[in-house]
């Protein structure tokens, strides 16, 4: 009866046990916002490193390709003697300009001798200088590595306060140390590219030496580059002992001086040999990420800090009155009524989606924040079975979840996507339990961190202008594939395509208008093709596409002229202006062309030259019209009429031939060293018809030098499998690389030198 002792303690004990829940619900829930806080902190961090990681890698693997290339270039002992002669002093001085103009990742191009002496470089200045005491100097020296890329620590120079220096060891024919190569870093540039991936204000990120000097951070803090990081018990230190190559810590960082969540990521590349290795660190205040928890930490607080007095005084008061009289017990009931409304109170107000389902997943109840959320009203899920609304691919994993919470286990971060009222589906976090034959769960919607995890997914391996796989997801996809069709014995496709037209929409309507041009063939060639096959940008107007499991060189060639008559329809680029734009297309079938990568790219790139030799908006298969072995000849129709150019066509011509004839002849070892010698003399025949364009203010400078890229890119290419080429292959590779080369661009080129020499007589 309302008033007994042995009641009120039972009361009090209720009351205790609801107080405990409402306290372990309160926790629970905050504990596992902290912790989804701190993983979704720790997620960012990690990626955020590995872009950055991916930029700086990407940047020293071109300086350690630029490097390379000098070094093989100038070999000792033909360094000192060609430096020595001004003649060749200058014009390498001038080509070591072109390259410094031509990489914003670097300031700074020196050619050292032995002594420390400065040879060449793209400063005047630098030329004549002693660095013999410079540690970049003297750490190569005395432990030389031809295959080690040599990070100096930071020193002041001429150049800015600070300066960094890439080096490589010059070897002189009998092993010794003969020299390096250097290039100094821009520190402008590498805090550019660090300070793109920082992605809230109160980030930061930091580039450290091997040896513990800070290099830079981002962004910049008074006295932090320079500082020395390499202190027993520092973050620093703990990473390098720990010998992982990522680590995370979170604590007071000795460097920042503040309670910091931070990832400290070794640089490193499969194709460079760093020493000593650069640590990429990124990091955030923990105050800062945690700010917004804390808040809700305080509301959580204050709400049960209120709903435990209120009801505690009402409880309190409600015995009071009923050891008085019987008459008070309705009171009692009233009292106890509002703190089960308290409690109500607490579970609709909550932020999180909260539900009670019975064990078989029938919804009994849900707080309001599920109609904000998800749109449902509360009566609407009510009496229903919650498996109904998972996505059907999500129900047998939310069916196997719902038994092992009945089996009595708790669940927590279990993901699945649930249908929103609109139709959509929302990918939700559980973390639920059963008591008393009830299952009691709370909901998070991160739809929002898995877009964002999409997102960098997408930049990592999508072409950002048309959406089509870019080169890393390309190769990917055509090693499977290769694989693939290894094993099941099935013929496939390489499609190389080249649009024709592009550079005269370019030209006439703006880049704009290229980028609409690019999108639409895009769309075109995705809808022509099935879906298992794969289309990807290669870059520039260039698009490659796999065919799985195809029917031979009939089906290649229905595929073909699909494409064809997909990319001529005009484009529209606004409500009163179309353009159109052909292809010619280069077709490599698996076995018959080749059985890896290479080959297969390398044929279909010869085909498609081909078929634009034949005719533009047409396809070639490889190997088509092949050449008489007459070698690669000259004629009249390939002389420029600038003398200095068409000499050294001759020469890169004669090399050709000779190499050529080492390959028929079986003679690997001097095919390889004249392959290298036609490298070097073509880079040095592409720096000479840069330099006429710089001086002479040539207008299509931009596209010419691009296509030397292409063509020293494709040369480098080739390289490694020339000697698993035939001698007509080779002729049919270097006829196509060099002579359309002369006609589509150096002619052009000619004829534009010869017209300002005309003007400057008649003005005479």
């Amino acid at each position: 009866m309302p008033g007994k002792p042995d009641t009120f303690r039972t009361e009090w004990a209720t009351f205790a046990v609801c107080a405990c829940i409402l306290a372990a619900v309160l926790i629970y829930e905050n504990q596992r916002e902290f912790t989804s806080v701190k993983t979704r902190e720790e997620e960012r961090l990690a990626a955020v490193a590995s872009v950055g990681e991916y930029m700086v890698v990407t940047q020293l693997e071109k300086i350690d390709a630029t490097l390379d290339k000098l070094r093989d270039a100038l070999p000792p002992p033909i360094l000192t003697q060609r430096l020595r002669d001004r003649s060749d002093a200058l014009s390498t001085a001038a080509r070591l300009k072109i390259l410094a103009t031509a990489m914003t990742s670097v300031r700074s191009l020196d050619i050292i001798d032995s002594s420390g002496a400065i040879l060449a470089s793209n400063f005047d200045e630098h030329v004549g200088q002693n660095t013999a005491e410079q540690e970049y100097f003297t750490t190569p020296r005395d432990r030389p590595d031809d295959d080690v890329l040599y990070i100096s620590s930071p020193f002041n120079s001429s150049l800015s306060d600070l300066n960094v220096n890439i080096t490589k060891c010059l070897t002189a024919p009998d092993g010794s140390f003969a020299g390096l190569v250097t290039a100094s870093l821009d520190p402008e540039f590498f805090r550019a590219i660090m300070a793109a991936v920082l992605y809230a204000p109160n980030s930061w990120a930091r580039l450290v030496h091997g040896a513990g000097t800070v290099l830079l951070w981002v962004p910049a803090r008074e006295g932090m580059v320079g500082k020395n990081l390499a202190i027993p018990g520092t973050f620093f230190t703990r990473h390098l002992e720990s010998g992982l190559t990522s680590s995370l810590f979170e604590g007071k960082s000795y460097a920042a001086n503040e309670e910091s969540l931070l990832i400290l990521q070794t640089v490193q590349s499969p194709t460079l040999k760093l020493s000593p290795p650069l640590v990429l660190g990124v990091g955030r205040d923990t105050r800062a990420v945690f700010q917004y928890w804390r808040n809700n930490v305080r509301v959580s607080i204050a709400l049960f800090a209120t709903v435990f007095l209120a009801g505690a005084a009402a409880l309190f008061g409600s015995q009071r009155w009923r050891r008085k009289t019987r008459l008070h017990s309705e009171r009692m009931g009233i009292e106890l009524q509002s703190v089960r409304t308290e409690l109500e109170s607490f579970f609709s107000i909550s932020p999180n989606m909260l539900i009670i389902t019975d064990l078989q997943g029938v919804c009994l109840k849900l707080n309001p924040a599920w109609e904000r959320a998800m749109g449902y009203p509360s009566g609407e899920l009510e009496g229903r079975q919650c498996i109904e609304y998972f996505h059907p691919d999500d129900m047998q994993a939310a069916f196997d979840t719902l038994a092992d919470i009945a089996a009595g286990r708790t669940v927590s971060d279990f993901v699945a996507r649930f249908r929103n009222k609109n139709g959509s589906y929302r990918f939700l976090e559980w973390s639920a339990a059963s008591h008393g034959g009830l299952v009691y769960a709370a909901a998070h919607d991160i739809t929002g961190r898995r877009e964002a995890e999409r997102h960098l997914h997408e930049l990592a391996y999508h072409d950002r202008l048309t959406g089509l796989p870019n080169r890393t997801l390309f190769f990917d996809r055509l090693s499977q594939a290769l694989s693939g069709a290894k094993r099941n014995q099935k013929p496939l496709g390489i499609l190389f395509i080249d649009l024709d037209g592009f550079k005269k929409v370019n030209d006439e309507h703006g880049h704009d208008a290229g980028d609409t041009v690019l999108k639409t063939v895009a769309e075109r060639l995705v809808e022509t093709v099935r879906a298992t096959d794969t289309v990807a940008r290669m870059g520039g107007d260039e698009f490659v596409i796999i065919l799985h499991e195809l029917e031979g060189r009939d089906g290649a060639n229905a595929v073909a002229r699909k494409i064809l008559a997909a990319v001529t329809p005009d484009i529209p680029l606004s409500e009163t202006l179309t353009c159109s734009v052909g292809s010619s297309i280069g077709i490599s079938l698996y076995p018959e062309h080749g059985a890896d990568m290479d080959s297969l790219l390398m044929a279909a790139d010869m085909a498609m030259y081909l078929s634009k030799k034949k005719g533009r908006g047409g396809f070639a298969f490889a190997g088509e019209a092949r050449q008489p072995e007459t070698g690669v000849t000259l004629s009249e129709t390939h002389v420029v009429g600038v003398t200095e150019i068409d000499q050294q066509h001759a020469e890169m011509a004669a090399l050709v031939n000779k190499l050529c004839a080492t390959q028929r002849d079986g003679d690997n070892l001097v095919g390889e060293t004249l392959f290298k010698v036609l490298l070097a003399y073509t880079e040095y025949h592409f720096a000479t018809e840069l330099g006429l364009m710089l001086q002479h203010g040539y207008p299509d400078r931009k596209a010419h030098d691009a296509e030397h890229e292409r063509l020293v890119l494709e040369l480098r290419r080739f390289g490694p499998e020339m000697g698993d080429k035939d001698v007509q292959f080779l002729r049919d590779f270097f006829r196509t690389w060099l002579l359309e080369h002369i006609l589509e661009h150096d002619k052009a080129l000619a004829a534009f030198l010869r017209g300002l020499q005309t003007s400057a007589e008649a003005g005479t």
